[in-house]
């Protein structure tokens, strides 16, 4: 990964925790924690095109991806919460469906590189 482009920049979350390593390691472990969780409730709520929860778990993920400032994603996640709250129809949910896989390839290269450099 040495030469590897990161997808996130905690410049900001090394900002807001004062450069405190123990604490910006348990934020980043809550992240590493939390996130895959949230991210199958998504995915679940797209396959049963369950408008209320797309919502609810795009929402939840929008404060994870913010504070890891992820790669494009900040974006992303917001079209997926406001499509699913505006416009329910079978077009939007192929939509949703096709930023969701978007989500999910940072997703997982983001948990990776976070793991490796946290060592966790």
């Amino acid at each position: 990964m040495a030469n590897e482009l990161k997808v996130y920049d905690l410049t900001s979350l090394k900002e807001a925790c004062s450069n405190n390593y123990l604490f910006l390691h348990k934020m980043v472990g809550i992240f590493l924690d939390s996130t895959p969780k949230d991210l199958k409730h998504l995915e679940n709520a797209i396959i049963k095109r369950d408008w209320k929860n797309i919502a609810f778990w795009s929402h939840k993920m929008k404060a994870g991806i913010n504070g890891m400032n992820i790669s494009g994603l900040k974006e992303t996640i917001k079209k997926i919460e406001d499509l699913s709250n505006t416009s329910q129809t079978e077009d939007t949910l192929i939509e949703i469906h096709q930023l969701f896989k978007q989500i999910n390839e940072v997703l997982q290269i983001s948990f990776e590189q976070l793991k490796e450099e946290f060592a966790i």
